[in-house]
Formats: C-alpha cells, structure tokens, sequence
C-alpha cells in the first residue's frame, strides 16, 4: 500500500515522539494503521545530511580512543530464533575524537569536545570505511597542519591499527585499561617469588 506524503510525515512525527505503533496509528484516516515494523523500516532507510563545521580549530594535539563493545541480541537474524542462543551478539566499534581531558569541580574527568562514532561493521574493508568517516570529521573540524600529533588509544586490534593508516599524524597508544592489564599479567607471578 502506498503512503502519501502526508501520511508519512505524521508517521514520522510521532514515532520521533512516542514509538514506532503509535506512529503507525496516527498515519491512518481509515482506521487501518500501518504496522510497527514498517514504521521502523522507513526510519532505518532515513538518511541524514552530516552537518558541517564552519570554522576549523587549530590544536597541537587530538586524541582518538578506540575499541569494541559486545552487544547481547535477543535474536540472531529474526525473531523468534532462539537457535544457537550463545552467538547471538555482535560486536560494534566504537571511535571517540576529543581534545583532551579536563575536571569537573569534584574532581571527575571529563572529555573536551568529544565526537563519537561507530557501528556494527563487517569485512576486512570494513575498519577503512569507520576510519575514512573519522578522517573525514578531522579534517571538516580541525586544520590539520597545524595538528602535531593525533593519539590513537586502543587495545591493538587490527582494525583500530588500521586508523594509524588512514589518520596522518597518528600515532597508536596501548590505552590505560589494556596496559594496567597486561602488566598484572606479566608481572603476577613476581609477588610469589619476592619471599
């Protein structure tokens, strides 16, 4: 069934407000609504212009934080697959861009200017395409020649090495988490022999 243009825009309104049935709902002069899961279809396929930044800042340094989150589904591919349950997850990416770190008055640390990305990716090609998008803010943000050094932190996965590729000026940076970690690790069986 078609939808007028009409009909679209208050599906649209309303789902932004409220939720995606009741969306379908406020479309319909007939009583017949449009079912939750077309709502959500049209608002996937949305796309949206990225804004611009007007004026480009000049900084020495920028940081970049990288790394991967694992995200429980409650189904694999459709609803009501429940085969398999211990591989329903996926693994989303996740960027941070930022200008330093800075506390709040009780002492909290807080990022200046941060810009975050990410996604569910898959492919080799796949950690290039997120890099590219991040390379594409830096240099809509920033003026890159007077950059000096951009810091990649991560926990040295292939993918967030690939930004020191793609990003010039960078440089990767074990982050403090993985570092403290692998320390301990290495260095745990040191306490047993210093008796």
């Amino acid at each position: 069934a078609r939808i007028t243009e009409d009909a679209e825009a208050r599906i649209l309104l309303e789902a932004s407000e409220s939720s995606y049935r009741k969306g379908g709902a406020s479309a319909s002069i007939n009583g017949e609504s449009i079912s939750k899961e077309a709502v959500m279809n049209k608002l996937h396929r949305l796309e949206f212009p990225a804004l611009k930044t007007v004026e480009k800042k000049e900084l020495r340094t920028l940081y970049i934080d990288a790394d991967e989150d694992h995200v429980a589904l409650q189904y694999l591919e459709k609803k009501g697959d429940i085969r398999n349950p211990r591989i329903n997850t996926v693994m989303p990416w996740i960027i941070y861009v930022y200008e330093g770190v800075e506390g709040d008055e009780e002492g909290r640390p807080h990022l200046i200017n941060p810009k975050y990305f990410g996604g569910v990716y898959d492919g080799q090609e796949a950690g290039g395409r997120l890099w590219t998008e991040v390379l594409e803010y830096l240099d809509e943000a920033y003026d890159l020649d007077a950059v000096e050094r951009i810091y990649i932190n991560g926990d040295g996965a292939a993918w967030i090495r690939t930004g020191e590729k793609i990003i010039p000026k960078s440089k990767y940076a074990l982050d403090k988490y993985h570092m403290h970690k692998y320390i301990i690790a290495a260095t745990s069986h040191l306490e047993d022999s210093a008796e």
